[in-house]
């Protein structure tokens, strides 16, 4: 029974991860329910001459402003990868820091590049799930070994999206404060990025003590096989040798002389 909850552990931390990194994709793509409430960082732009917004939040797929009750509202179009770039998303302004017109690359690369690799992690998480399954169900090495080497891949890519993501908001956040901008980070959102990354690697983690006792148990059955293969072998040769080594019954007809008695005359 405890086996049995043991290998059902990785596939639990799996399809937490799962919706975790759905909840990270979809960011921005809607304004109701949770999702009024997560995003990346915001920062207060009413001075910047090209921004609509009072309050700016960054999200995966545009910016939105902030009504009173601190919800996302009147969100631009929505584009995939949307940047976060402040020289893209407001253009050329002379209240803007300069770090962000001088290194525009960084901050418009990381933030897409991140972006892709959330889907990446997400996809890898999605297909992991299948040969966890099966290998719960029908006890497989196979299936382990697959599904431990899809979890790796989505622990990678998520780990590596969660790091350029945080990197670019962070120095972002930095830039404007350090120019007098009040900005701070969404800490919903990052912490449900960071959340995916713990939840893959624990998820990864036991998926590979499982293979390992799986491996080890078959080791096992093997000696046993080869220990009982043995002792019938051993208690044949003894049969064999006690059958070998016992006397043979004669059974030939005894032959007695027989003496003939001479009459003398």
């Amino acid at each position: 029974m405890f086996k049995g909850i043991f290998t059902l552990v990785p596939l639990i931390f799996l399809l937490g991860s799962a919706l975790l990194l759905f909840l990270v994709n979809l960011n921005g793509t809607t304004t109701s329910s949770i999702f009024k409430d997560i995003y990346w960082s915001q920062t207060e732009t009413g001075d910047l001459t090209g921004s609509n917004f009072r309050t700016t939040r960054w999200t995966s797929y545009g910016i939105c402003d902030v009504d009173s009750n601190g919800h996302s509202i009147n969100c631009t179009k929505h584009k995939a990868a949307y940047p976060y770039s402040p020289q893209d998303n407001f253009g050329t302004s002379n209240e803007l820091p300069n770090d962000f017109k001088t290194s525009r690359d960084t901050y418009f690369y990381l933030s897409r590049v991140a972006y892709a690799l959330f889907l990446v992690g997400l996809a890898f998480t999605v297909f992991a799930i299948i040969p966890l399954f099966l290998s719960i169900c029908c006890a497989g090495g196979l299936f382990t070994n697959i599904c431990a080497f899809l979890v790796f891949l989505a622990f990678f890519f998520t780990l590596a999206a969660a790091c350029l993501i945080t990197a670019v908001h962070v120095l972002g956040r930095n830039t404007f404060s350090d120019d007098n901008f009040s900005s701070k980070l969404g800490k919903t959102l990052f912490g449900l990025t960071w959340a995916s990354v713990a939840t893959l690697l624990i998820s990864f983690i036991f998926t590979c003590l499982i293979g390992r006792s799986g491996r080890k148990s078959r080791g096992e059955w093997h000696e046993q096989d080869n220990e009982s293969l043995k002792r019938h072998s051993n208690d044949s040769e003894t049969s064999y040798q006690r059958y070998d080594t016992e006397p043979t019954p004669s059974r030939g007809i005894h032959f007695f002389k027989i003496g003939r008695t001479k009459n003398v005359e």
